[in-house]
């Protein structure tokens, strides 16, 4: 069986490698889509932050790749149609 204090001490440095990431949605979400190429979620996340702050190309292809891993996503269709209205309403 392995000590409480060595899984503790497991924790806080795994959690100290991530704390890095946690500065804004842009590093979390960013350093997701490197670590968890085949996830669904993390595209839509940082694609989502992308829409927030005005950049819908940005958005759009983070919602194309989403839906690359998984073509029946409703959440990253919708996301990706919102994203394309927003690039149709640019001057």
């Amino acid at each position: 069986m392995i000590p409480a204090a060595v899984v503790a001490a497991l924790f806080v440095l795994l959690t100290s490698v991530r704390l890095a990431d946690w500065r804004d949605d842009f590093a979390l979400f960013g350093a997701e889509v490197r670590l968890s190429p085949r996830s669904k979620l993390a595209p839509l996340h940082l694609g989502a932050a992308y829409l927030d702050a005005g950049d819908p190309a940005a958005a759009l292809e983070l919602f194309e790749l989403s839906l690359s891993i998984d073509p029946g996503f409703d959440l990253a269709q919708r996301n990706a149609a919102r994203a394309r209205e927003q690039l149709r309403s640019l001057p």
